[in-house]
Protein backbone atom coordinates (compact mmCIF):
# COMPACT_ATOMS: atom_id res chain seq x y z
CA UNK A 1 0.00 0.00 0.00
CA UNK A 2 2.81 2.61 0.81
CA UNK A 3 4.28 2.00 -2.41
CA UNK A 4 1.06 2.61 -4.49
CA UNK A 5 0.48 5.39 -2.29
CA UNK A 6 3.66 7.13 -2.53
CA UNK A 7 3.25 7.63 -6.06
CA UNK A 8 1.09 10.51 -5.39
CA UNK A 9 4.01 12.54 -4.61
CA UNK A 10 5.97 11.44 -7.59
CA UNK A 11 4.13 13.10 -10.35
CA UNK A 12 3.57 16.77 -9.17
CA UNK A 13 5.25 17.80 -12.06
CA UNK A 14 3.18 16.07 -15.06
CA UNK A 15 -0.44 16.97 -13.49
CA UNK A 16 -2.13 20.25 -12.89
CA UNK A 17 -1.73 21.81 -9.49
CA UNK A 18 -3.87 20.44 -7.00
CA UNK A 19 -3.69 21.53 -2.72
CA UNK A 20 -1.98 19.74 0.52
CA UNK A 21 -3.45 21.91 2.31
CA UNK A 22 -7.12 23.02 2.43
CA UNK A 23 -8.71 25.43 4.91
CA UNK A 24 -12.80 24.98 4.24
CA UNK A 25 -15.74 26.60 5.07
CA UNK A 26 -13.96 30.28 4.94
CA UNK A 27 -16.73 33.32 5.24
CA UNK A 28 -14.47 36.34 5.25
CA UNK A 29 -11.42 37.82 4.66
CA UNK A 30 -9.68 37.94 7.99
CA UNK A 31 -9.74 34.41 8.10
CA UNK A 32 -9.10 33.81 4.47
CA UNK A 33 -5.82 35.64 5.03
CA UNK A 34 -5.22 33.76 8.50
CA UNK A 35 -5.04 30.61 6.59
CA UNK A 36 -2.84 31.78 4.28
CA UNK A 37 -0.45 33.80 6.08
CA UNK A 38 -0.61 29.97 8.05
CA UNK A 39 0.54 28.14 5.28
CA UNK A 40 -2.61 26.90 3.42
CA UNK A 41 -1.93 26.55 0.10
CA UNK A 42 -6.01 26.60 -0.61
CA UNK A 43 -9.26 27.91 1.08
CA UNK A 44 -12.57 26.55 0.05
CA UNK A 45 -15.86 28.98 -0.17
CA UNK A 46 -19.21 26.96 0.01
CA UNK A 47 -22.08 27.87 -1.97
CA UNK A 48 -24.35 25.21 -0.57
CA UNK A 49 -27.11 27.58 1.36
CA UNK A 50 -28.25 24.51 3.50
CA UNK A 51 -24.67 24.97 4.89
CA UNK A 52 -23.61 27.10 8.30
CA UNK A 53 -20.56 28.10 5.92
CA UNK A 54 -22.53 29.45 3.08
CA UNK A 55 -21.07 32.33 1.75
CA UNK A 56 -22.82 35.50 -0.36
CA UNK A 57 -21.46 35.59 -3.89
CA UNK A 58 -20.24 39.16 -3.11
CA UNK A 59 -18.54 38.18 0.14
CA UNK A 60 -16.55 35.23 -1.89
CA UNK A 61 -15.61 37.77 -4.16
CA UNK A 62 -14.14 39.70 -1.80
CA UNK A 63 -12.46 37.27 -0.30
CA UNK A 64 -10.50 35.89 -3.17
CA UNK A 65 -9.69 39.45 -4.33
CA UNK A 66 -8.16 39.69 -0.81
CA UNK A 67 -6.01 36.55 -0.68
CA UNK A 68 -5.23 36.98 -4.71
CA UNK A 69 -3.15 34.56 -6.19
CA UNK A 70 -1.34 33.03 -2.56
CA UNK A 71 -3.72 30.20 -2.79
CA UNK A 72 -5.93 28.01 -4.56
CA UNK A 73 -9.92 29.26 -4.69
CA UNK A 74 -11.91 25.97 -4.35
CA UNK A 75 -15.78 26.59 -4.89
CA UNK A 76 -17.46 23.82 -3.08
CA UNK A 77 -20.93 22.92 -4.69
CA UNK A 78 -24.39 20.99 -3.62
CA UNK A 79 -26.09 19.75 -6.80
CA UNK A 80 -26.45 23.10 -8.51
CA UNK A 81 -26.52 22.78 -12.61
CA UNK A 82 -23.75 23.21 -14.41
CA UNK A 83 -24.18 26.22 -16.00
CA UNK A 84 -25.11 27.68 -12.55
CA UNK A 85 -21.36 26.21 -11.28
CA UNK A 86 -19.69 27.80 -14.09
CA UNK A 87 -21.24 31.12 -13.53
CA UNK A 88 -20.63 31.83 -9.79
CA UNK A 89 -16.88 30.09 -10.17
CA UNK A 90 -16.03 32.64 -13.13
CA UNK A 91 -17.59 35.49 -11.55
CA UNK A 92 -16.63 34.80 -7.72
CA UNK A 93 -12.36 33.94 -9.86
CA UNK A 94 -12.13 30.23 -8.42
CA UNK A 95 -9.72 27.96 -9.22
CA UNK A 96 -10.98 25.01 -8.53
CA UNK A 97 -14.55 23.19 -7.88
CA UNK A 98 -15.59 20.84 -4.90
CA UNK A 99 -18.31 18.28 -5.91
CA UNK A 100 -20.02 17.38 -2.49
CA UNK A 101 -23.52 16.32 -4.04
CA UNK A 102 -25.12 13.72 -5.93
CA UNK A 103 -23.79 14.67 -9.55
CA UNK A 104 -23.49 11.98 -11.98
CA UNK A 105 -20.20 11.47 -13.76
CA UNK A 106 -21.39 12.93 -17.04
CA UNK A 107 -22.01 15.90 -15.39
CA UNK A 108 -18.37 16.62 -15.17
CA UNK A 109 -18.30 17.00 -18.61
CA UNK A 110 -20.04 20.10 -18.58
CA UNK A 111 -17.58 21.89 -16.18
CA UNK A 112 -15.50 24.43 -17.64
CA UNK A 113 -12.16 22.66 -18.47
CA UNK A 114 -9.98 25.48 -17.23
CA UNK A 115 -11.23 24.47 -13.38
CA UNK A 116 -9.90 21.53 -11.61
CA UNK A 117 -11.96 19.40 -9.71
CA UNK A 118 -12.26 17.23 -6.61
CA UNK A 119 -15.29 14.94 -6.66
CA UNK A 120 -16.32 13.83 -2.97
CA UNK A 121 -17.38 10.80 -1.92
CA UNK A 122 -18.93 10.07 1.76
CA UNK A 123 -17.48 7.01 2.48
CA UNK A 124 -20.39 4.53 4.79
CA UNK A 125 -21.16 0.94 4.54
CA UNK A 126 -21.11 0.37 0.97
CA UNK A 127 -18.80 3.70 0.04
CA UNK A 128 -15.93 2.47 -1.34
CA UNK A 129 -17.93 0.53 -4.05
CA UNK A 130 -19.61 3.49 -5.05
CA UNK A 131 -16.80 5.55 -5.15
CA UNK A 132 -14.97 2.87 -7.18
CA UNK A 133 -17.64 2.55 -10.10
CA UNK A 134 -18.18 6.20 -10.28
CA UNK A 135 -14.85 6.91 -10.82
CA UNK A 136 -14.60 4.09 -13.28
CA UNK A 137 -17.67 6.28 -15.42
CA UNK A 138 -15.91 8.79 -15.15
CA UNK A 139 -12.46 7.27 -17.22
CA UNK A 140 -15.24 5.75 -19.95
CA UNK A 141 -16.55 9.37 -20.17
CA UNK A 142 -13.44 11.17 -20.60
CA UNK A 143 -13.24 13.41 -17.67
CA UNK A 144 -11.71 12.33 -14.70
CA UNK A 145 -11.10 14.38 -11.08
CA UNK A 146 -7.51 16.17 -10.58
CA UNK A 147 -8.62 14.74 -7.04
CA UNK A 148 -10.74 12.41 -4.92
CA UNK A 149 -12.00 13.69 -1.44
CA UNK A 150 -13.18 11.28 0.94
CA UNK A 151 -15.67 12.29 3.59
CA UNK A 152 -17.67 10.77 6.81
CA UNK A 153 -20.91 9.74 5.65
CA UNK A 154 -23.38 11.53 7.78
CA UNK A 155 -27.33 11.10 6.68
CA UNK A 156 -28.81 14.58 5.57
CA UNK A 157 -25.54 16.15 5.72
CA UNK A 158 -23.06 17.03 2.89
CA UNK A 159 -19.97 17.62 4.89
CA UNK A 160 -18.10 20.10 7.53
CA UNK A 161 -19.35 17.45 10.05
CA UNK A 162 -16.49 16.75 12.18
CA UNK A 163 -17.24 13.01 11.84
CA UNK A 164 -14.31 10.88 11.46
CA UNK A 165 -13.46 8.14 8.79
CA UNK A 166 -11.90 4.94 9.75
CA UNK A 167 -8.48 5.39 8.84
CA UNK A 168 -6.80 2.36 9.30
CA UNK A 169 -9.97 0.88 6.54
CA UNK A 170 -9.43 3.84 4.00
CA UNK A 171 -5.74 2.86 4.30
CA UNK A 172 -6.40 -1.15 3.91
CA UNK A 173 -8.65 0.23 0.50
CA UNK A 174 -6.87 2.73 -1.08
CA UNK A 175 -6.11 0.61 -3.96
CA UNK A 176 -9.63 0.99 -4.95
CA UNK A 177 -8.89 4.42 -6.53
CA UNK A 178 -6.45 2.93 -8.59
CA UNK A 179 -8.21 0.35 -10.61
CA UNK A 180 -5.31 -0.37 -13.52
CA UNK A 181 -4.49 3.34 -14.04
CA UNK A 182 -1.11 4.15 -14.50
CA UNK A 183 -1.26 7.12 -11.73
CA UNK A 184 -3.59 6.97 -9.21
CA UNK A 185 -5.93 9.35 -8.26
CA UNK A 186 -4.88 12.08 -5.50
CA UNK A 187 -6.74 11.45 -2.12
CA UNK A 188 -8.15 14.25 -0.22
CA UNK A 189 -8.73 13.34 3.48
CA UNK A 190 -11.31 14.99 5.37
CA UNK A 191 -13.60 14.20 8.31
CA UNK A 192 -12.93 15.09 11.59
CA UNK A 193 -9.52 16.20 11.41
CA UNK A 194 -7.69 18.66 13.90
CA UNK A 195 -4.64 20.16 14.92
CA UNK A 196 -4.54 16.94 17.10
CA UNK A 197 -4.87 14.45 15.15
CA UNK A 198 -4.20 15.67 11.51
CA UNK A 199 -0.10 14.11 11.72
CA UNK A 200 -1.37 11.01 12.64
CA UNK A 201 -4.12 10.91 10.16
CA UNK A 202 -1.39 11.27 7.55
CA UNK A 203 0.88 8.72 8.53
CA UNK A 204 -1.89 6.15 8.24
CA UNK A 205 -3.87 6.97 5.82
CA UNK A 206 -0.95 8.79 3.50
CA UNK A 207 -3.13 11.31 1.31
CA UNK A 208 -1.96 13.74 -1.48
CA UNK A 209 -3.65 16.49 0.65
CA UNK A 210 -5.97 16.99 3.71
CA UNK A 211 -9.30 19.14 4.23
CA UNK A 212 -10.83 20.78 7.54
CA UNK A 213 -13.37 22.83 7.77
CA UNK A 214 -15.15 22.70 11.85
CA UNK A 215 -11.79 21.04 13.25
CA UNK A 216 -10.51 24.50 13.31
CA UNK A 217 -13.50 26.66 14.53
CA UNK A 218 -14.14 28.62 17.17
CA UNK A 219 -17.86 28.55 15.90
CA UNK A 220 -19.14 27.64 12.23
CA UNK A 221 -18.02 29.13 9.96
CA UNK A 222 -15.57 31.44 12.13
CA UNK A 223 -12.24 29.84 12.33
CA UNK A 224 -9.68 30.39 15.10
CA UNK A 225 -6.10 31.80 13.63
CA UNK A 226 -4.25 29.79 16.18
CA UNK A 227 -5.93 26.25 15.23
CA UNK A 228 -5.57 27.25 12.25
CA UNK A 229 -1.85 27.95 12.36
CA UNK A 230 -1.37 24.35 14.55
CA UNK A 231 -3.40 22.42 11.47
CA UNK A 232 -1.45 23.72 9.43
CA UNK A 233 2.11 23.08 11.03
CA UNK A 234 1.05 19.02 11.77
CA UNK A 235 -0.19 18.61 8.66
CA UNK A 236 3.25 19.93 7.13
CA UNK A 237 5.07 17.65 9.45
CA UNK A 238 3.19 15.08 9.08
CA UNK A 239 3.55 14.75 5.18
CA UNK A 240 7.30 15.47 6.12
CA UNK A 241 7.61 12.39 7.95
CA UNK A 242 5.96 10.02 5.26
CA UNK A 243 8.13 11.37 2.43
CA UNK A 244 11.04 10.61 4.36
CA UNK A 245 9.92 6.82 4.64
Amino acid sequence: MHNRQSLAWQHDQHETHMFRIKICGITNSADALAAVDAGADAIGLNFYTGSKRCVSFVDARQIAVAVGNRCLKVGVFVNQSAEQLNDITETVGLDAVQLHGDQPPAYLLDVETRYRIVKVFRVGGSGFVKMKADLVMCEKFGRVPQAVLVDAEAPGEYGGTGKRLDWASLADRAELLNFDRAVPFRLILAGGLTPENVAEAIRIVRPFGVDVASGVEAAPGHKDAEMVKTFVAEARRGFAEIRCE
